[in-house]
């Protein structure tokens, strides 16, 4: 526990939100992974509108599309030395997220279709990478959006950072919502799911909070 100490205490970090974002990440997790497994023999829904095949693939943002993790996990961090308050009502509309995302990917499996790239520089190699690992399905809401929605709002209402980083943010936001239509990873109604979802999310945990589920969570992990 004394080590525990010493690690809030370099980081500057609210402990109390330690395990309620690993609960949350955790079931993110499972609402993207189990529909997966659970799919047999099963007709994935094409959600595709014209617009879709007006738009390039354009490899280079693959680099704001790989910014979206790191993003994720930068307001992670600044949101982790915030109040339980605030913390909470991020983790609160994350999870929301992530739960809403977990039913969409199990009753209504969409997909995408991935163009033939033929590599010619870094950027088309990391494209292709990325269709590698990460499958052509649950793509509606984008999660990427989601993520960037939520990051983006929150960081604004951050206590105690410098006011150049939201704004800052705010563009990055911008570029990973562009970057899933140039990637081809998503089509142009998972971003505005994706961007609804999280508004939503947010307005909910604006009223009710999983402040009670969290504090369990801390009181069984002995954190107070």
């Amino acid at each position: 526990m004394c080590k525990l100490r010493g690690v809030y205490s370099i980081l500057k970090i609210n402990k109390k939100l330690i395990i309620p974002a690993i609960l949350t990440i955790s079931i993110g997790l499972v609402a993207y992974f189990l529909p997966v497994f659970l799919y047999k023999d099963i007709t994935f829904i094409d959600v595709s509108l014209p617009i879709d095949d007006k738009i390039p693939v354009i490899s280079q943002f693959v680099i704001a599309y790989f910014a979206a993790f790191i993003q994720c996990i930068f307001s992670l961090y600044i949101l982790s030395k915030q109040n339980d308050e605030l913390g909470y009502k991020y983790l609160t509309a994350l999870l929301i997220c992530y739960i809403f995302c977990g039913i969409c990917f199990f009753l209504f499996p969409t997909c995408t279709n991935r163009p033939e790239i033929v590599p010619k520089n870094i950027f088309d190699k990391l494209l292709l990478f990325i269709y590698t690992v990460d499958k052509p399905i649950n793509v509606c809401p984008s999660i990427h959006c989601i993520w960037a929605t939520l990051c983006g709002i929150m960081l604004h209402e951050a206590k105690g950072i410098n006011k150049s980083i939201p704004r800052l943010n705010d563009i990055i936001s911008l570029l990973i919502y562009l970057s899933t239509l140039f990637t081809k990873q998503h089509l142009f109604i998972d971003v505005v799911c994706g961007i609804l979802t999280a508004i939503i999310a947010l307005l909910i945990a604006n009223k009710y909070s999983f402040k009670i589920f969290f504090d369990k969570a801390n009181k069984i992990a002995n954190i107070n």
